[in-house]
């Protein structure tokens, strides 16, 4: 009993902590999302397309190997009808990139128990939580992207 509420607490925590963020929560999220890749990504664009934002990633020790996070905005309690303007916060919708550098994030903060190889032959992986939060894991060939 333990074991299964000790896992659905950490679910909702991995989970969550995509969702609703503040500013600062969620350049910190940003920030280790790259460095659960364990590679040394450096920021090569930001930028705004769709109502979306992005930063992309690049890593100077493999030329092809890219990394990008799309994220956007909402106004969290906000009611136009009861002129409440709400409280800015973000989500973080998907990364992507290679499936090497990608991989490791899945494997942190979604299904712990995949292994690259099982993965990579899938193509598609869907995971959710108990509490019905999910995320799920597509790509093909070099490129893949986790969605949240």
């Amino acid at each position: 009993m333990k074991k299964v509420l000790l896992f659905v607490l950490l679910s909702s925590l991995c989970f969550g902590q995509y969702k609703g963020l503040d500013s600062l929560k969620l350049n910190e999220t940003i920030e280790k999302i790259t460095k659960d890749t364990d590679k040394n990504f450096v920021i090569s664009e930001k930028g705004k397309d769709k109502g979306k934002f992005y930063i992309k990633y690049k890593n100077p020790e493999k030329e092809d190997d890219r990394l990008m996070v799309l994220y956007y905005s909402f106004m969290d309690g906000a009611n136009e009808a009861l002129e409440i303007k709400g409280v800015k916060k973000w989500n973080i919708e998907s990364v992507s990139g290679n499936f090497l550098s990608v991989f490791p994030i899945w494997q942190k903060y979604s299904n712990t128990k995949t292994t690259k190889e099982e993965l990579s032959n899938k193509k598609f992986e869907y995971y959710t939580t108990p509490e019905g939060k999910s995320s799920d894991f597509v790509g093909r060939g070099p490129f893949w992207m986790i969605r949240f």
